[in-house]
């Protein structure tokens, strides 16, 4: 089997109705580290296209089983290659979710956590310290993730000129803080970066998917998750947002406005959990 034909940390799986997390795949650390490199390195091939369409760059098909869809998956919609004839291929966006199944208007679930190279904290003291704090989740290998790792920092500029303090977490168990700290400084990162390789931040925000991200009040109260905007999903990529969705949620909790479509599902790769020994 060519490293093309090797699963990604279940990118673009069928989704959910709630927010419950699901019972880990049995994997080893060492294969999930394996297909998580091989897959995201072809679809960086094809600039985010994702799996089940042909390479842009070499021309050749990718995997269909790196982004399956599992059987009953209502996706948002299917597309064919303009071009030419050839299989359809499944897109899929931010989706609407239960926003009480996924905790919005809740307090999170308190624990300590340490960034990498930083001082020991508490989530909900965490979030004591701005008007609005934002937990964006990231994965080395996933594309989507990826994709919006070289415009984080501009990102969070604009939301810390607003009062608002930003956390990047790593779900993962095999990707190590070398690894993601060399990453953070290629990407020219300035806001912390947490390991989350017992899953408590999984726990806390219910997330599922890596490119969630979660906007919680000053009182540790989730108010927002979803995606970061509309840019990026499984198997398109726009030239620009048509939907801000985390800008809007900001603007709309530093008013003290309701916030509309206040849980989403990001459009990333499932969060596979494994507990080393």
């Amino acid at each position: 089997m060519s490293a093309r034909r090797v699963p990604l940390l279940l990118c673009g799986l069928a989704l959910l109705s709630g927010c419950a997390s699901e019972p880990a795949p049995q994997q080893s650390p060492s294969e999930a580290k394996s297909e998580q490199r091989a897959c995201a390195e072809s679809c960086a091939c094809c600039q985010g296209a994702g799996c089940g369409a042909d390479c842009a760059g070499c021309g050749e098909p990718q995997a269909d089983d790196c982004c399956a869809s599992e059987a009953g998956e209502v996706a948002d919609s299917v597309a064919e290659e303009p071009a030419r004839a050839g299989p359809a291929y499944v897109t899929r966006g931010p989706s609407p979710l239960d926003p009480a199944a996924c905790g919005v208007g809740a307090a999170v679930t308190d624990f300590d956590f340490t960034p990498l190279g930083g001082a020991a904290s508490s989530l909900r003291g965490w979030a004591k310290q701005a008007p609005a704090s934002v937990v964006l989740f990231t994965s080395l290998g996933c594309p989507v993730t990826r994709n919006y790792a070289p415009q984080l920092e501009q990102l969070t500029q604009a939301w810390r000129a607003k009062g608002v303090q930003v956390l990047a977490v790593d779900p993962s168990a095999v990707e190590e803080a070398p690894e993601i700290l060399a990453w953070a400084e290629q990407q020219g990162w300035t806001f912390p970066v947490a390991r989350d390789p017992d899953y408590a931040f999984c726990d806390a925000l219910h997330a599922r998917r890596t490119a969630d991200v979660f906007l919680l009040d000053r009182e540790g109260v989730l108010r927002y998750r979803g995606p970061i905007d509309d840019q990026y999903g499984i198997n398109y990529r726009l030239e620009a947002p048509r939907v801000h969705h985390l800008d809007q949620a900001i603007a709309a909790l530093l008013a003290g406005e309701p916030i509309q479509g206040s849980a989403l599902e990001a459009p990333g790769c499932k969060i596979t959990r494994l507990k080393l020994d």
